[in-house]
């Protein structure tokens, strides 16, 4: 019996919530629409987010420090060199190349440039060298100073610094984004807020008697909670849709395009940026029901 008057409270809470949309149309469609468009941004962020900060690891996982060996030095020195190198602690991996190889990747870069390539028809500009990769890029400029204090180390470089700044740079775009979607947050619980009140407000004859027979004063309240709900969520199941078709598409053109940028999938994320966006448009909802009955709902 319980069970059963909870199931028979729940399709009222339900249909009335659906109810209350539909009785103030013009007011529940500007709550979608800007439900809709504060979602969209945030998502739009947090794609952005999450391939800034995919593509920063990348790249941090890729630093690189490159020494350069001294003209003429002879491969049990530049060896010996290596071993070196590998004994520095915070050093992952070290990877040996020749002038030849460097050579080899400099005219196959520059092949349609025959300009250029004259310049190596003669002589081999490059060095002997290694790429030293760090298990801590933290560690980028101490481990720079120990290898250029070696012996017939010619020269170091180090782009830690550059890929640093990516990194701070995308904590810097992760806080305006924080900004601007609570700021739309907001505006989106006003809106909700406002259509919840006019509901109220037409149907105020309809609560007042069902306070006078003795409803609860919760029993009131959840229809329009309800709507708050399905007004953030349309909102959320919209602005994903959009999301995710345009990134698919801008997706799939980059890769086309520019095949070196390496953008997270479509398939890799839709189910949780789904997750995380209708918990949001929920939420919204939620808010802004819920702060519109408690300062206008009379009981």
């Amino acid at each position: 019996m319980v069970t059963t008057m909870k199931m028979r409270n729940l399709k009222y809470f339900i249909g009335q919530g659906f109810s209350g949309l539909a009785s103030n149309r013009m007011m529940s469609f500007a709550s979608i629409s800007i439900v809709t468009a504060s979602i969209a941004i945030f998502g739009i962020f947090i794609l952005f987010g999450i391939n800034l900060n995919y593509i920063s690891e990348q790249a941090i996982d890729g630093i690189e420090i490159q020494a350069f060996i001294d003209r003429g030095a002879e491969q049990a020195v530049i060896q010996n060199i290596g071993r070196q190198i590998e004994q520095i602690d915070g050093v992952r991996e070290v990877i040996p190349y020749t002038a030849a190889e460097q050579l080899i990747i400099a005219q196959e870069m520059w092949a349609d440039d025959p300009v250029i390539l004259q310049r190596f028809e003669n002589s081999n500009p490059f060095r002997e060298g290694f790429r030293i990769f760090l298990a801590d890029p933290n560690d980028a400029s101490r481990i720079e100073t120990q290898i250029s204090r070696i012996d017939y180390v010619f020269n170091v470089n180090n782009d830690a610094d550059d890929i640093q700044a990516l990194v701070g740079f995308a904590g810097i775009l992760r806080m305006i984004s924080f900004w601007l979607v609570l700021i739309l947050a907001l505006v989106s619980i006003f809106i909700i807020s406002n259509t919840i009140k006019l509901g109220m407000f037409s149907r105020r004859r309809e609560i007042n008697i069902m306070k006078y027979v003795g409803a609860t004063n919760w029993f009131i309240r959840w229809p329009f909670i309800v709507e708050g709900i399905i007004i953030g969520c349309v909102g959320a199941l919209i602005a994903t849709g959009l999301i995710l078709w345009g990134y698919g598409a801008i997706v799939s053109r980059i890769d086309g395009w520019l095949g070196m940028i390496d953008m997270v999938s479509v398939g890799d994320i839709y189910k949780n940026l789904i997750l995380w966006l209708l918990l949001l448009g929920g939420g919204i909802g939620i808010i802004g029901s819920t702060l519109s009955i408690r300062k206008h709902l009379i009981v």
